[in-house]
């Protein structure tokens, strides 16, 4: 089922995306520190944020969480 959140998540989503693609052209991972510069939030919230699994993260990763799309997807595609 979709939300009626999940439209506009996912035009954020590829906003978001876009907006990397400009900030980081040539690479598709990221690292903590410059997923946290360009949020402009410590590098530790970026760890609390997305778990941080291994050394890098990719663009795509980053764009799904900030935009909220993860977590409709968590709820199994239901609001609460």
């Amino acid at each position: 089922m979709i939300t009626s959140r999940a439209p506009d998540c996912f035009g954020a989503y590829l906003d978001i995306l876009d907006r990397l693609d400009e900030a980081f052209p040539d690479r598709e991972l990221l690292t903590r520190a410059e997923v946290a510069a360009w949020l402009g939030v410590h590098r530790n919230t970026v760890t609390r944020r997305f778990g941080w699994p291994r050394g890098m993260i990719s663009k795509v990763q980053v764009a799904r969480s900030v935009s909220g799309i993860a977590q409709i997807q968590e709820e199994g595609g239901q609001e609460q």
